[in-house]
């Protein structure tokens, strides 16, 4: 007889398929197949595979189960738990940084390669969780280009679909992927539909449904996916905005510039100008901002009230730990 096994570990019914062929020396086959099961049944699991520019990979999953926890003290469980129902286990601590390693980030663990989150809710609205990769992309020390670019791959199907419904994604929630850095300033796209933007360091590729990453941007030593638990976000859509400044038009300024910039989330926002020797001179925007897209009209006046003169400036928008800058010309 021969043995043969297929093992599919992202099956969102938490089993794997084990098939069994015996052939006799009369030539007869059969096949037995078990189903065998590991984890409690999950709503979606996705995988991502995270790989280095030598070919060095690791495969990471997430997705969403009834009862599940975040393990950051969020949803009625304790900082650092683990759902072993839902095959969470802790992997040993992070080798040396030669050395490529990819793993899913939870407080007071080494971290795990597969994790699980709460089923979504549908209230109260605005509720978000975030599942946090770190990763090294190994070579040699002291080498600031090492093994990048990095490659985030996943198969877009596998993440539901907002309108997709019961039994894998009941409250209409969204999964966002961002660089881990800063609030998508790098890159965010939406992980099912494929649309968002990255900047020239990060490019991207789909092919037949399959979305992958390459990071090229050195200081990027992993992501987050943003877990929108329900449908009725403030901004009331699906589309991610990154916490920056978008545009100045005109640019050259003459007397007045309306300022475009956006803001993921709620926040007190400081928008500063700045002129050649880095000193402040003026205030574009200085208070507290809900999320989406905001404009603003400003004069091209300084902390007096006095016209500026020409020259070149700097825009500084600064909310929480982001900050966000735009050369600008004032012309007179």
């Amino acid at each position: 007889y021969m043995l043969s096994s297929s093992m599919y570990p992202s099956i969102p019914d938490g089993k794997v398929t084990i098939r069994i062929r015996v052939a006799g020396s009369d030539g007869l086959m059969d096949t037995l197949i078990y189903r065998v099961r590991l984890s409690d049944n999950t709503n979606f699991v996705c995988p991502v595979r995270v790989e280095n520019s030598f070919g060095a990979f690791q495969i990471l999953e997430f997705g969403t189960g009834r009862g599940a926890t975040t393990g950051e003290g969020l949803d009625n469980d304790t900082v650092g738990q683990l759902d072993d129902n839902y095959c969470e286990y802790e992997i040993p601590p992070v080798p040396y940084t030669d050395i490529f390693d990819a793993r899913w980030a939870v407080s007071k663990t080494n971290g795990i390669l597969r994790d699980i989150f709460p089923e979504g809710v549908t209230t109260p609205p605005g509720q978000l969780r975030k599942y946090v990769c770190i990763f090294q992309p190994g070579g040699e020390a002291n080498q600031t280009s090492n093994h990048y670019p990095v490659k985030v791959s996943w198969n877009m199907s596998d993440v539901p679909a907002k309108d997709a419904g019961s039994p894998t994604n009941p409250s209409g929630a969204s999964w966002w992927i961002k660089d881990i850095e800063s609030d998508g300033n790098v890159f965010a796209y939406n992980m099912n539909t494929g649309e968002g933007a990255s900047d020239p360091t990060v490019t991207k590729t789909i092919d037949t449904g399959k979305f992958t990453l390459s990071i090229g941007r050195t200081s990027c030593k992993g992501f987050v996916i943003m877990y929108d638990m329900t449908s009725g976000v403030e901004d009331g859509n699906d589309t991610y905005i990154a916490t920056k400044i978008n545009s100045i038009s005109p640019n050259p300024v003459n007397h007045s510039a309306v300022v475009n910039f956006g803001v993921s989330s709620r926040s007190h926002v400081r928008i500063e100008v700045i002129d050649e020797l880095g000193r402040l001179v003026g205030v574009v925007a200085d208070g507290e901002f809900a999320p989406g897209q905001k404009t603003i009209t400003w004069e091209a006046r300084d902390l007096s009230g006095r016209e500026l003169s020409s020259g070149t400036y700097t825009l500084r928008m600064i909310a929480g730990s982001i900050t966000s800058i735009e050369k600008m010309v004032i012309l007179k």
